[in-house]
């Protein structure tokens, strides 16, 4: 009995665990894409409000006003980072000033793709996944947002991983109930049977339990016959 127990509320827990994993991937899957989805949204908004402000000027003009320090200050995200280029990719103004004057034009993740008004370019960067977002101004500039893709979501995998052990936690404890439940009158009657010395006696309840079981006798047969056969034994 306790063979058979313990295989089902093995096999149950297994099931119960292949499926929590499958089902906490892709709810991590789907809670990590909409998550950078919203967030480059926001991003987007925030460079169509900065691009407007660049509408109609000259570089001279974003120098000498606060479109500047928006540019050099701004942290949309921890490691992103905003800089300015013109219409053929030459930087100019980034927050590292060692890189003002360098095309970026030619580089493969971004060569032809600056053609565009607007667009977002995702590549890899020393083994990291960025994203780069553009817009362009109506006087020819181009406003550059580069950030890390992890950055983008606003959540820890950590957190979904413990909440899909909390449920397994929950769910094999109402295995082991329903189990216990399931097996609960095969457990009484090995109960009753276990507390027997003789094992020519043992055998005798063993099949007994068996017919109950089976309902091949009613529990008042049972009880009937297990103390006739206990006070055959003297016990």
């Amino acid at each position: 009995m306790r063979g058979k127990k313990l295989s089902l509320y093995l096999g149950l827990i297994l099931a119960i665990i292949i499926c929590n994993v499958m089902m906490g991937s892709l709810i991590y899957a789907e809670m990590m894409e909409s998550s950078i989805s919203n967030n480059m949204e926001y991003i987007h908004n925030i460079l169509d409000q900065a691009t407007r402000n660049l509408d109609e000027k000259s570089l001279r003009e974003i120098h000498s006003d606060n479109v500047y320090e928006t540019i050099i200050n701004n942290k949309i995200t921890e490691s992103g980072y905003l800089f300015l280029a013109d219409k053929d990719g030459t930087i100019l103004i980034h927050p590292n000033k060692e890189l003002v004057g360098t095309n970026i034009s030619q580089r493969e993740f971004i060569k032809d793709r600056l053609d565009y008004d607007a667009g977002t370019i995702e590549y890899e960067y020393l083994n990291e996944n960025k994203i780069l977002f553009y817009r362009t101004s109506k006087s020819g500039f181009k406003l550059i947002f580069i950030t890390s893709k992890d950055e983008l979501v606003s959540f820890k995998k950590a957190y979904i991983m413990v909440a899909i052990m909390i449920v397994t936690l929950i769910e094999m404890i109402i295995c082991l109930i329903l189990v216990k439940l399931f097996f609960k009158d095969e457990y009484y009657y090995d109960n009753q049977i276990g507390s027997c010395g003789n094992d020519e006696l043992k055998s005798k309840l063993e099949r007994l339990k068996n017919y109950r079981l089976n309902n091949t006798i009613t529990e008042e047969e049972y009880n009937r016959k297990r103390e006739s056969i206990i006070d055959k034994y003297e016990i």
